[in-house]
């Protein structure tokens, strides 16, 4: 008789046990969906408005604060909802606990879209041998409107049709003394050519200065060593009739492919 009813005090307490894991399961598993709600309309907002599109987010090395957002929000809030979740506790106290975790999370989320909208690419401009991006955060204060006149048409320059930026051009002062001045103070940590507007030239010149980029995969490996022996160039037909321009982003670089013929845009290859 003791067994048959220690046996019954065992299953009940797996009941209860199961019962108590299925509130957690369910809180956890209501945490997580509202998350990836939340994060996916993030994304998609920052991919609509905030430029984030191929190659400009790998480049830049955005990924590292997607992934941060990603864990904290997917993995580690609803992780901790699945542990302070317990049927046993007062109600107030779980809506204490429940809180105390979607303000962190709503924190995090916060600093997170804030970090990436300040860093989202904001434009492409030629600078001496290369395109580089620029985000809003190295306009150093100023607002887009300074690049008014001065971004070209995408489709003109037949250049990465899918991009979504300001496509630019800078040059070198022709003033000596300026270009010293640029030089020294981009070597002691301010602002480099790509980086101010006054140096960029009007929307009319952009192409001839896109077009002083172009290099021949020889020339371009000689720039860009990630771009030697790269098989996903030779996919676009033969070296000697493609030309390359090289992307510089804040990690990693790139190059756009075009056509040697009529400088038609064909693809971008990255490191």
């Amino acid at each position: 008789m003791r067994g048959f009813l220690s046996l019954l005090q065992s299953v009940g307490r797996v009941i209860e046990a199961m019962r108590v894991m299925s509130f957690r399961v369910i809180c956890a598993g209501a945490h997580l969906a509202a998350s990836a709600l939340l994060i996916g309309t993030v994304v998609l907002l920052l991919s609509l408005f905030g430029g984030y599109e191929w190659p400009l987010w790998y480049i830049q090395g955005s990924e590292r604060i997607f992934g941060l957002l990603i864990f904290v929000d997917l993995c580690l809030g609803p992780l901790i909802t699945l542990i302070v979740s317990d049927a046993k506790k007062p109600v107030r106290s779980l809506r204490r606990d429940w809180s105390i975790v979607a303000a962190i999370q709503v924190a995090a989320l916060c600093y997170g879209s804030i970090s990436l909208w300040q860093g989202r690419p904001v434009a492409l401009v030629a600078a001496v041998d290369r395109l580089e991006v620029v985000s809003a955060s190295q306009y150093s204060g100023l607002t887009e409107d300074s690049l008014k006149g001065k971004c070209a048409e995408a489709a003109k320059l037949k250049l990465a049709p899918g991009l979504r930026v300001c496509w630019a051009a800078a040059r070198i002062p022709k003033d000596r003394e300026k270009g010293q001045a640029l030089l020294f103070s981009s070597l002691s940590g301010g602002p480099d050519l790509a980086e101010l507007p006054e140096h960029y030239v009007s929307a009319d010149e952009v192409l001839a200065e896109y077009h002083s980029l172009l290099k021949t995969v020889e020339q371009a490996e000689k720039l860009a060593p990630f771009l030697r022996n790269n098989k996903k160039i030779q996919s676009f037909g033969a070296l000697a009739d493609i030309r390359l321009i090289w992307i510089q982003g804040k990690e990693r670089a790139a190059a756009i492919v075009v056509s040697k013929e009529d400088s038609a845009y064909l693809g971008i290859v990255t490191e």
